[in-house]
């Protein structure tokens, strides 16, 4: 069911949070908790890098994913 869900879409840019929720009520297992960080573009034109404001949303991206795994006590390193 998977496979045939996400052949319906062509880019990340289309899954929205009712897309997440339905992928996590079909799982086999699914998690207990889950938290979306997402950052909206001002545009879904097809390019090779994130826009402007996209990149200057990553720092604060970044920050709240490490938040959040810090929460739940997942220690994260940087890459060597």
């Amino acid at each position: 069911e998977l496979e045939q869900y996400f052949t319906e879409h062509i880019s990340v840019h289309e899954v929205g949070m009712q897309d997440i929720l339905r992928i996590r009520a079909i799982q086999e297992d699914p998690l207990e908790d889950a938290v979306v960080i997402g950052v909206e573009p001002e545009s879904l034109e097809i390019g090779f890098e994130p826009s402007e404001s996209v990149q200057c949303a990553l720092p604060e991206v970044k920050k709240r994913v490490l938040n959040v795994l810090r929460e739940w006590g997942v220690v994260a390193e940087p890459k060597a």
